[in-house]
């Protein structure tokens, strides 16, 4: 937020001379302040929320119990109390602790019966089959992990789109100030013949129709200025979704438009090569392609029989033992559960295949569009920025053509309808000149999206 309040304090009222607004200020703007973006960077949070979350499942839990039997023909108490930790890289579980049991029980319940000082405990299980490669547990935490970066893949699709918007209506205000100026200067124009033709008719130097004419003239001017004033109004407020800390007056406006070069042919195809492989839409649906594929493990393992292997030491703290309980003991098991039907295994297969093939699909119409829409944007970008030249060019010769045909008129040798003429194809050509510019800056916008530069 630093590059912000600096951002913000350039251009506060009571400081010294503003510097004009840059496009790189607009978009550290975008990413900074934005709400939309900001909303949707919460949700990037939420994402690594879940991951926390999902990790919860392989914390190290302490737990304690008892029983007792006041009243039962088997009137002895046990206490528990075990650490167990799962591990995140297997299905394995660990635990160790602390048994004591007291009074008369059963002798067939070798896990209640203890020493009178109690006995140290440690043991493991440990899947076989079903749940050795994936389970539940780590299926979610390799999913929130997934999922953490699948949202900040959608938070940058959705920085893309912004910046586009917001690049493109910072060029929209440049050219709409740079109308206004022009539709101005015009307008000036106007008004200075008319002071000049007042004094030769009243010199009888020319007819008084040629100053009605000229007065019709400034009255088109002033239309033009008003239609000006009104889209640079307009752009202010799209821009200023953008800029809402800043007052986009004049004092920040630049003088001139930015005149960026054209793309070449060889960074086309370095632009090309980096959107197949780092465009977020490309990137977010691999997410959901490995999202997928955790789910059809996930199903695969459904699948297997259960084999766990368990293991378990007790260890009397003194030698005080019942008889038939040694102060050493190992007990090892093996146990098997064989699912029959399998139907929700089976069904969870057959979804997270068929979803893998819409995910593939997708990806591949994904990248087709992709370089379909780079190669419009690319093609779009030479002929705008041809037309913009060539308009420039027209530009240059009406203005030629006004200058000669002024002479002609100061001279006499002319009239005010050959000077219309000159002056209007002159205004006609300075306002495509500027239309011709904001559709190239539109373009390169579009392009810089579409290659996802704004993200380096």
């Amino acid at each position: 937020m630093h590059s912000l309040r600096t951002l913000i304090a350039a251009f506060s009222i009571g400081t010294c001379v503003a510097s004009p607004l840059t496009e790189d200020q607009i978009l550290s703007l975008v990413k900074e302040t934005y709400p939309p973006l900001l909303i949707s960077q919460i949700e990037n949070k939420l994402a690594q929320a879940n991951k926390q979350y999902s990790k919860g499942a392989f914390d190290t839990t302490l737990s304690v119990s008892g029983q007792i039997r006041p009243s039962n023909y088997y009137d002895g108490s046990n206490y528990e109390l075990l650490l167990s930790s799962p591990f995140e890289n297997s299905g394995a579980e660990l635990y160790g602790g602390y048994r004591l049991s007291n009074g008369y029980l059963p002798t067939y319940k070798r896990d209640l019966r203890t020493g009178d000082s109690g006995e140290y405990v440690v043991g493991f299980s440990f899947p076989l089959l079903q749940n050795f490669q994936i389970d539940n547990r780590r299926a979610q935490l390799k999913k929130a992990s997934i999922n953490e970066s699948l949202t900040k893949h959608i938070v940058d699709l959705q920085l893309i789109e912004l910046s586009r918007a917001a690049r493109t209506a910072y060029y929209g205000w440049i050219i709409a100030a740079q109308k206004e100026s022009t539709a101005i200067e015009l307008k000036e124009l106007a008004l200075t013949r008319q002071s000049l033709l007042s004094k030769e008719v009243e010199a009888g130097a020319r007819p008084e129709i040629i100053l009605i004419d000229n007065q019709r003239i400034v009255l088109n001017r002033d239309i033009l200025v008003r239609q000006a004033q009104r889209d640079l109004l307009n752009s202010n407020l799209s821009l200023g979704l953008f800029t809402p800390s800043l007052s986009l007056d004049s004092s920040i406006l630049p003088s001139t438009p930015p005149r960026i070069p054209l793309v070449t042919q060889n960074q086309f195809q370095s632009d090309l090569s980096y959107a197949m492989e780092t465009h977020p839409e490309v990137l977010s649906l691999n997410q959901r392609q490995k999202s997928n594929q955790v789910d059809q493990e996930l199903a695969q393992n459904m699948l297997l029989p259960q084999l766990d292997l368990t293991a378990e030491l007790n260890r009397s703290v003194r030698e005080d033992s019942p008889k038939d309980i040694e102060r050493n003991e190992i007990v090892a098991g093996l146990s098997l559960t064989f699912p029959l039907a399998r139907n929700q295994a089976k069904g969870q297969l057959k979804t997270a295949k068929q979803t893998q093939q819409q995910l593939s699909l997708k990806k591949q119409f994904a990248l087709s569009k992709l370089n379909a829409d780079l190669n419009t944007a690319y093609n779009n970008l030479q002929t705008n920025y041809k037309a913009w030249h060539l308009t420039e060019e027209s530009q240059t010769l009406a203005l030629k053509l006004y200058k000669a045909e002024e002479s002609l008129f100061d001279e006499g040798a002319s009239d005010l309808l050959k000077l219309q003429i000159r002056e209007n194809a002159l205004v006609d050509a300075k306002m495509a000149t500027l239309k011709s510019l904001y559709q190239y800056l539109s373009s390169y916008s579009d392009y810089i999206a579409i290659t996802a530069r704004d993200l380096q």
